[in-house]
């Protein structure tokens, strides 16, 4: 059984390989005989490439955030002050996303806080992935601005609130 089986696996073997191969046979080449041999390719289409994702995010103003007390506002309309039972913020923080991946990309943007309430110029945005052989300075982007609304400080702090920036493939 051995005998038999060896041989069928040799052959099983040769006929599965997948490469192909030719002969043909030469009887005359007294008169510098040539032979063409037609080479064939096969065409694909470019393979699907992996998803790269690349963002810068920057900011900037995040020290920027000024509590006054006083309970004056100034009316720039009317130049006069008006009293206010709250002191009030000045400042804002900006924050940039520029998306240089090859697919396209969601930002989400929040501001938690115990101390104050911030509102933010944009809350979510959905980038086009970056075009091919583009420049740098054509890559789709989002900006942010963080202003703060309401609240309360009675000295310096550290730890205002938190930015929080979410980066996810787009749907």
């Amino acid at each position: 059984m051995r005998k038999i089986m060896v041989p069928l696996l040799a052959l099983s073997l040769a006929l599965n390989f997948g490469s192909s191969a030719a002969a043909g046979s030469v009887t005359d080449i007294g008169d510098g005989h040539r032979q063409e041999i037609i080479v064939s390719a096969e065409y694909k289409e470019s393979a699907e490439t992996d998803i790269i994702y690349n963002a810068d995010i920057s900011w900037s103003g995040i020290d920027s955030f000024v509590y006054t007390a006083s309970g004056k506002e100034w009316q720039p309309g009317t130049h006069s002050y008006i009293e206010t039972e709250e002191g009030t913020w000045s400042g804002e923080a900006v924050f940039s996303v520029v998306n240089h991946s090859n697919a396209g990309m969601q930002v989400d943007f929040s501001f938690d806080s115990d101390l104050v309430t911030g509102s933010l110029t944009v809350e979510s945005g959905t980038l086009d992935a970056a075009a091919e052989n583009s420049s740098q300075e054509a890559a789709d982007s989002v900006v942010a601005v963080l202003t703060i609304t309401s609240g309360r400080i009675t000295e310096n702090t550290d730890a205002l609130g938190f930015i929080t920036i979410t980066l996810s493939a787009a749907e």
